[in-house]
């Protein structure tokens, strides 16, 4: 048997294939972009520390030697 003599559909050819993926990657590429017109949420927090200090039991500590406290 040939290997010419194989009957080849237009979706198993190479071409097609690669076409078929820049066409996914070019939608991805559309979705990316009106993605970037919408707003963003975004959350941040921080945590105060004593940098001085030279136990890490004495880290979360205040100012005044005690543990950080909400108010009450």
């Amino acid at each position: 048997m040939s290997c010419f003599s194989r009957s080849w559909t237009a979706s198993q050819r190479i071409e097609s294939q690669l076409l078929q993926t820049q066409i996914a990657l070019a939608d991805e590429s559309i979705k990316l972009e009106q993605s970037r017109a919408l707003p963003v949420v975004g959350a941040d927090g921080s945590l105060g520390f004593t940098p001085a200090a030279n136990d890490i039991g004495n880290i979360f500590q205040g100012e005044d030697g005690g543990p950080f406290r909400t108010s009450e």
